[in-house]
């Protein structure tokens, strides 16, 4: 069991340096604000997101324009957003169920976003998910999301609760989903969940 999972993907998908990060995801949400001029602000909190999961390069733009519909919430809406559940498709490891991690942070160069355990053990009621740390070995989905999490809300003040989807029946994946509905309590979801089309990503 590891304490922190290091950023695997930084200086391939993503900058490895902050200040590099930093300046690139500005750029994206910059460019989305000048493309979109229309009032992309929401009454209330979006209850999922379907984002890509590819590179900077290829997908971050199409990112950005996602989460600047929470990025447009009133600070009084944003605080209101304590956990993020992401939910994404297995690329490298093969396996049967639902993964989730040990590890009690993700990190980035931007810093460390703490997994919310607390809430992942209140979980294991869907028998189809474990604990599978071997899942996130190289698998980018999930890591693709968090600087563009930590440049929303900060390092400091959300925790997410992340799982890759393996070989399983569809009704285990709306098991989970309705469990998490049903535990409420300021979840939001990003699902980088589907393999229709590669570049989605589900939070």
């Amino acid at each position: 069991k590891i304490e922190i999972l290091r950023p695997q993907m930084a200086g391939i998908l993503y900058p490895s340096y902050p200040e590099s990060l930093l300046k690139n995801l500005e750029d994206l949400f910059q460019e989305n604000n000048l493309k979109n001029r229309f009032n992309n602000k929401l009454e209330a909190s979006p209850k999922a997101l379907i984002i890509p999961h590819g590179g900077f390069l290829y997908s971050g733009s199409i990112t950005a324009k996602a989460f600047s519909l929470l990025n447009n919430l009133s600070c009084s809406q944003k605080s209101k957003i304590k956990n993020i559940v992401l939910l994404a498709p297995a690329h490298q490891l093969s396996f049967s169920g639902i993964a989730t991690h040990q590890a009690h942070y993700f990190s980035t160069p931007l810093g460390d976003l703490e997994l919310n355990q607390d809430k992942i053990s209140e979980l294991f009621q869907v028998p189809e998910l474990s604990y599978l740390d071997l899942a996130f070995i190289k698998e980018h989905t999930i890591e693709m999301a968090l600087p563009f999490i930590q440049y929303v809300f900060g390092s400091e003040n959300i925790s997410i609760l992340p799982f890759i989807i393996g070989e399983c029946a569809s009704g285990s994946v709306l098991d989970l989903l309705e469990l998490l509905e049903n535990l409420n309590n300021n979840l939001e979801k990003i699902n980088n969940y589907s393999n229709v089309c590669h570049k989605l990503t589900i939070l």
